[in-house]
């Protein structure tokens, strides 16, 4: 991944680290990151941050600054989207949130006088969460929340939690057996957190052996290469004694043959 800022890339490490994959962040000519990993690691790296959904859409509306020939209507529809944005980043910094949608319907504002032009409207708004099994907020308090930032009732706010599953990222047995851990949800009225029952503990076991098995994977990956090493080494030292060997039956057979060592016959056999 490419043009991340900091925070960015810091983030994206530290969520595969849940996982056991080691990743990389080098900077880029013009002060930006690249978040880089392994090649054996890359399919279980993106499926999990698609899970978590780090990746950003394209279709976001953008929202140009108001200018003088804007309509009333634009102005306002500028200002709810802003304040919209505003209220989903929020959001996000809550723990377990993965994703937050916020859409208001303020009422109208007289722009001479700056009150509600009719008095029986307050404005509606809708909120939609995705978020994780570490989400411990109620609907309340997330209606509380919106509520003291747009000024809109709380009996006015809507609020949809659904929760996610996260074991996509799991493979064979692993993941056959946290899949099943989950059920799907039927009732199109339910005002309950959308979350399947499913223990804490249970999901957090299951990451863990996944856990392992990669920290597994990885000794086994150094083992063999130090066993490679340690062949290599060998070979290395059977060829520098080999040729050891030659020089010194080469000198030696010099020697008897002109007799200028001095030496006897019976001091060379041992070489031999």
């Amino acid at each position: 991944m490419h043009n991340l800022n900091e925070f960015e890339v810091n983030r994206l490490i530290t969520s595969l680290h849940e996982i056991s994959i080691d990743a990389e962040k080098i900077r880029q000519a013009d002060g930006k990151w690249t978040l880089k990993v392994a090649s054996s690691s890359k399919l279980d790296a993106l499926n999990y941050l698609n899970q978590l959904r780090i990746f950003k859409r394209n279709n976001e509306i953008e929202i140009s600054p108001p200018t003088v020939m804007s309509t009333r209507e634009q102005q306002r529809f500028q200002y709810e989207r802003s304040l919209s944005l505003s209220l989903e980043n929020t959001l996000k910094t809550l723990d377990g949130v993965l994703d937050a949608r916020v859409h208001l319907n303020l009422p109208v504002i007289d722009p001479l006088f700056g009150k509600i032009t009719d008095q029986n409207e307050n404005g509606t708004a809708s909120i939609l969460l995705i978020a994780n099994l570490e989400f411990q907020n109620s609907e309340k308090e997330i209606a509380s929340l919106l509520s003291g930032a747009a000024g809109i009732p709380i009996n006015k706010i809507s609020v949809l939690i659904s929760g996610i599953k996260r074991s996509q990222f799991l493979k064979s047995e692993e993941a056959e057996t946290i899949s099943n851990l989950f059920t799907p949800l039927t009732d199109p009225i339910q005002k309950e957190i959308l979350y399947t029952e499913i223990s804490p503990d249970t999901f957090q076991t299951s990451k863990v052996k996944f856990a392992e098995k990669n920290k597994t994977r990885s000794v086994t990956q150094y083992i063999d290469f130090f066993v490679v090493i340690l062949i290599i080494f060998f070979l290395i030292l059977l060829v520098k004694v080999f040729s050891r060997n030659r020089k010194l039956k080469t000198r030696i057979k010099k020697a008897k043959a002109k007799n200028v060592l001095g030496v006897k016959q019976n001091d060379f056999k041992h070489v031999f």
